[in-house]
């Protein structure tokens, strides 16, 4: 069998999760031992970062201007069936939300989440028409769905009318071999006062870092931790700025606002941190929360979407749209070091339940499902 996975809509390292998922997807499935081949399908841009593990994967790349999401989309229903054709490809699985629809081969197509139905505003508009046209029409042309949690699944029931049966959750994990090596190899300092708590997001609206921050800024004069936020958009104009503005903490160090940060100091400061604080009010699943379980770094998240059930009992939860319910958390783990030490325990033996080639194994067994 000859399966061709199609990541051509990955256009920079920077996704997020949708990148991880399909990096990871592609280096431990084909280094699965099997009888299949596997076709994966590139971007001129970010195709040399495709780990290829196995001797019967292929890469094929197109060179696409990538910054034109027409010409993409055009190139993926109208010239994509036919590279199939040519590739005499038994199953295409595209994990980034849309199948080509007049596709004669079998399907797989991964929905890791439906946040452009919660949270419209956080998408361009022609990118939001796109996804409302695309995704329903690929989810019923798909010979199965593939998501990434439950929570997932019951959504696109609900907004879809999809049969659980054509419908699989494959959880996905945390740290990758490169990353287990990058942290036994690393003995790296950070450049931050300890003790700390840490954060990783956008200024996305549905990340909640206002609220963290307000949150924080409520519980710190009884705290000693500052607080770490990692991610992107948190320039002078940006509404995380005018947060700390509002809260009197701008000119402080008690928060700190680090951006895209490597992974090797993302590791780092994830060991070395009191707790982890994941406040978002949508997640699919929450793969940083796994990481810093791994990592040994007590978990406090929100009580909503994916994360109870990714999480379960490793976590100290809080209610995501309550500041009270955020400094309250915040406070309990700051305070108390033998809850840090349950927490830490706790998340270590959950995130073992989780691992890139087991979600490898069972993304293959879909394969086969869909084949047989």
């Amino acid at each position: 069998m000859r399966i061709l996975i199609n990541a051509l809509y990955l256009v920079s390292e920077n996704l997020g999760g949708t990148w991880t998922y399909t990096s990871n997807l592609v280096s431990y499935v084909s280094a699965l031992r099997s009888d299949h081949e596997f076709v994966v399908l590139a971007n001129g841009r970010t195709a040399s970062a495709f780990e290829l593990r196995g001797e019967k994967t292929r890469l094929v790349k197109v060179d696409l201007d990538v910054e034109s999401r027409i010409k993409r989309v055009a190139w993926e229903q109208l010239a994509l069936p036919k590279l199939v054709r040519d590739l005499r490809i038994d199953i295409l699985h595209s994990t980034g939300n849309t199948l080509p629809l007049r596709l004669k081969e079998k399907t797989v197509v991964t929905v890791a989440d439906l946040q452009y139905k919660k949270y419209p505003e956080n998408i361009p508009l022609a990118r939001r028409m796109y996804l409302n046209w695309f995704v329903p029409r690929s989810v019923r042309r798909a010979d199965l769905v593939l998501t990434i949690s439950q929570h997932t699944k019951e959504s696109i029931m609900y907004h879809f009318g999809t049969p659980a049966e054509k419908i699989r959750v494959i959880y996905l994990a945390g740290l990758s071999e490169k990353d287990a090596e990058q942290m036994q190899a690393s003995n790296e300092e950070v450049d931050v006062k300890q003790p700390y708590l840490l954060s990783v997001g956008s200024s996305l609206p549905h990340k909640n870092l206002p609220r963290l921050i307000e949150g924080f800024a409520k519980v710190a004069p009884a705290i000693p931790h500052n607080l770490v936020i990692v991610g992107e958009g948190f320039d002078q104009r940006s509404v995380l700025h005018q947060m700390l503005v509002n809260t009197g903490l701008a000119g402080s160090k008690r928060i700190q606002m680090r951006g895209f940060i490597g992974r090797r100091e993302l590791l780092a400061l994830y060991r070395r941190a009191d707790a982890f604080v994941l406040p978002s009010l949508y997640e699919g699943f929450g793969i940083p929360a796994i990481e810093a379980m791994e990592c040994g770094c007590p978990v406090v998240a929100a009580n909503c979407t994916a994360l109870p059930e990714v999480i379960a009992n490793a976590g100290l939860f809080f209610d995501p749209l309550s500041v009270d319910s955020i400094a309250e958390a915040l406070g309990r783990v700051c305070r108390s070091s033998t809850l840090r030490e349950d927490l830490r325990a706790r998340g270590q033996l959950r995130a073992k339940q989780f691992s890139w080639e087991k979600m490898a194994a069972e993304t293959l067994q879909a394969y086969e499902q869909v084949a047989g």
